[in-house]
């Protein structure tokens, strides 16, 4: 199959299929909240693998639409194959069985809760494996396109169909067009074409590069009254005809853009970057001489947007940029970073003082299904402890959502009240997942976190999924 007949869907398949195989030796596998799949093409793949000597046999759960038509031209038997999420609590259940169970899911069958000892695939683990295989071919030639790669798997704004999008526009792109094409196709992501993106040193100034990219796409698609009219005057005031006529042209489009609903693909960063004036400009002081930018501590804007509202913006920026820049730290870094944001509506910049040691140790022991662990090393001082912790040698157990469940799940089997203990616990992790996103930031800076409306909001569904809070299991309000 060449890169200019597959399909999206058809990827998708593939790549679920790529996924089912790390789960080999496991009960079984829920593919939920995913975009859906070619049902021929996943089946065509599973029944492969089936029938391989050395891989285990399959058991499929196909709820999605398509699957029995699917299974009938591929030539899956009854035997192996399924439309129906109770056949697969059946296959769970025969002891005798030994082969890994595969269920299809969109995600909202009621009754996948039975199921919650099977592993998950979900978009998340699609972009990450989507994301392998670019950096396996011209994405992995060099340093600054494989961190780019790496960014995209982690950046929620960033869908999965998008990615898939993106990647298939690149497929056929040889090493040598690889890297333009890279930046020419970055509207599929929702990000503004940009020539200049690569050239881009260090991971931190590519994150910034794309931070500053989106929150432009952002204000282009909200303009303001005050925008339109700093466009018209940019392009106005434009001395040069060539760059008048082009600066003219990127106003076209970005109207034609706006107007038909179309991505930004024929308006690139730096047009668009002229276009509304959000390059920072330095002021000039009585001296003569460019006045430097005020700097802050985040904490303080943070502090300012609790009674502020036209701070909420900036306060947005900045928990932005800690979240891009926390997210790609190294895992070993024991050193403390100053992390900067350069607020785009004004000369004033932020900055946080970050201990990467105690944020690295938070994410190597906190994730999603994962609430801590026993760390067990002989050394004197915690600060010892920071610089030189390997999870392999020193945390000896975690405790995992999996095996709480398991608990759980025993206890309301003999214990009449149990199972609303256990309703309690999935309203907890719920919410708890939700704010996953702000670990690292919550670790550096909690204030920014707890200040910030759509954080707080998540922040404080995680209080009232405690006991009697939830109205979802009950309880008093």
């Amino acid at each position: 199959m060449t890169a200019s007949t597959r399909t999206s869907e058809q990827l998708l398949s593939e790549l679920i299929s790529e996924a089912v195989r790390f789960h080999a030796g496991a009960v079984g596998v829920i593919v939920r909240d995913v975009l859906s799949p070619e049902p021929r093409v996943l089946l065509q793949r599973l029944k492969a693998m089936h029938d391989e000597e050395a891989f285990p046999d399959l058991r499929i759960a196909y709820l999605q639409p398509g699957g029995e038509e699917a299974a009938r031209e591929v030539g899956v038997g009854k035997e192996v194959f399924s439309t129906e999420v109770e056949q697969a609590e059946r296959w769970r259940n025969d002891r005798d069985l030994d082969a890994l169970i595969v269920v299809v899911a969109r995600g909202d069958e009621a009754k996948l809760s039975s199921l919650e000892d099977f592993g998950t695939i979900t978009s998340k683990d699609l972009k990450r494996a989507l994301v392998e295989r670019a950096i396996g071919g011209p994405a992995g030639e060099n340093d600054i396109q494989t961190r780019f790669w790496q960014i995209l798997a982690d950046d929620h704004a960033v869908g999965l169909g998008q990615l898939v999008d993106y990647y298939l526009s690149l497929e056929d792109k040889k090493s040598t067009d690889f890297k333009a094409a890279c930046s020419r196709e970055l509207y599929r992501v929702g990000l503004l074409p940009d020539p200049t993106l690569f050239d881009s040193s260090t991971r931190l100034a590519l994150l910034k590069r794309l931070r500053s990219n989106r929150e432009l796409v952002e204000r282009l698609q909200m303009l303001t009254p005050k925008d339109r009219r700093t466009i018209k005057q940019v392009v106005e005031a434009e001395t040069d005809r060539d760059e008048k006529s082009r600066l003219r042209e990127a106003l076209e489009q970005l109207h034609r853009t706006r107007s038909g609903g179309a991505a930004m693909g024929s308006i690139d960063y730096g047009q668009a970057q002229r276009l509304v004036k959000v390059r920072a400009k330095k002021g000039v002081g009585g001296s003569g001489k460019p006045q430097r930018s005020a700097t802050v501590r985040s904490a303080d804007v943070a502090a300012d947007a609790l009674v502020n509202q036209e701070r909420v913006n900036d306060l947005g920026e900045v928990l932005a940029n800690l979240q891009q820049t926390l997210a790609f730290t190294e895992a070993s870094s024991g050193r403390t970073e100053r992390v900067r944001t350069q607020l785009l509506d004004s000369s004033m910049e932020t900055f946080s003082t970050v201990r990467l040691d105690v944020v690295n140790l938070a994410a190597k022991l906190l994730d999603d299904g994962i609430y801590g662990g026993l760390i067990e090393c002989d050394l004197d001082h915690m600060d010892d402890l920071l610089r030189r912790l390997n999870v392999q040698e020193h945390v000896v157990d975690r405790w995992e959502r999996d095996r709480v469940r398991e608990v759980l799940q025993h206890v309301a089997e003999v214990v009449e009240h149990a199972r609303v203990v256990a309703e309690h616990f999935e309203a907890y992790d719920r919410a708890r997942t939700a704010i996953l996103p702000y670990l690292r930031v919550l670790t550096a800076e909690p204030l920014v976190v707890a200040a910030d409306p759509k954080a707080r909001e998540k922040l404080l569904g995680l209080r009232l999924a405690g006991p009697g809070r939830n109205p979802r299991v009950g309880g008093k309000g």
